[in-house]
């Protein structure tokens, strides 16, 4: 059971990251 929790976490992090990533990449274009 906590190897599933503990992917969950993985999971949602990796979105933030990828989120983040996306802004990042979309307020440089927009500066650029």
């Amino acid at each position: 059971m906590p190897h599933q929790i503990k992917t969950r976490k993985l999971g949602r992090t990796s979105g933030q990251r990828k989120a983040l990533f996306k802004g990042l990449t979309r307020s440089l274009i927009l500066h650029g």
